[in-house]
């Protein structure tokens, strides 16, 4: 078990290996995604759902603001993120446009939502057969993610698992839940655990915190 207050810091960019985009890649999904088209009242062009939201977020406020400030602010997000240093880095320099804000959060949300669907690490827990690894670890090679999970359980014997957390806190730059989901397969798979049982002891208050930036 480690000393108190071991900190791991997971950079940014760590979830390539699960397949998740990130940097330049990420900022085009998002710049696809807000930049809209109308045929008339139709929409053509941009997504739907995100487009939704901040509808919703115009009625559930009850303000008389017009959506078409926010399409324009859309637009606009999707042509200047291109350009940023990073996704962050365009928030922070339109950290004072209440409007900016929201559509480039809402859309960063939506689109490492279905990134994590599409990962090496998405489990339909739905029809998931619990006989089954929900992953295969041999195809992750050499990944970080291996040897991560072999760092954390050394010399650690399964009598002590609950508490395998217990001194760690990890800091990750990242904003998809890939290292959570990693560490309850792992756990699972190194101490034969149910995932249920692995996934409780990730979350437990007995595990230091998993801080996300």
């Amino acid at each position: 078990m480690y000393k108190p207050d071991t900190v791991f810091i997971i950079g940014a960019g760590a979830s390539a290996e699960a397949g998740l985009p990130i940097g330049s890649k990420l900022a085009e999904i998002i710049s696809e995604k807000l930049d809209y088209e109308f045929d008339f009242d139709r929409l053509i062009k941009g997504n739907q759902n995100i487009y939704g939201s901040w509808k919703k977020h115009i009625q559930d406020n009850k303000t008389d603001e017009d959506p078409n400030v926010y399409l324009e602010t859309a637009n606009g997000v999707s042509s200047g993120i291109i350009l940023a240093e990073s996704i962050d880095n365009f928030i922070d320099i339109h950290q004072a446009d209440a409007k900016t804000k929201l559509i480039g959060k809402t859309a960063i949300a939506h689109s490492i939502l279905e990134a994590e669907r599409n990962s090496k690490f998405f489990v339909d827990w739905e029809t998931y057969n619990r006989f089954e690894p929900p992953i295969s670890m041999r195809n992750l090679g050499e990944s970080w993610f291996v040897l991560f999970a072999t760092l954390i359980a050394r010399r650690i014997p399964k009598d002590e698992v609950a508490h395998i957390f217990q001194n760690i806190s990890i800091i990750c730059f990242n904003y998809d839940r890939c290292i959570e989901q990693f560490l309850t397969f792992a756990i699972s798979a190194i101490y034969s655990l149910e995932m249920k049982e692995a996934w409780e002891i990730v979350n437990s208050e007995n595990a230091g915190a998993i801080i996300h930036h």
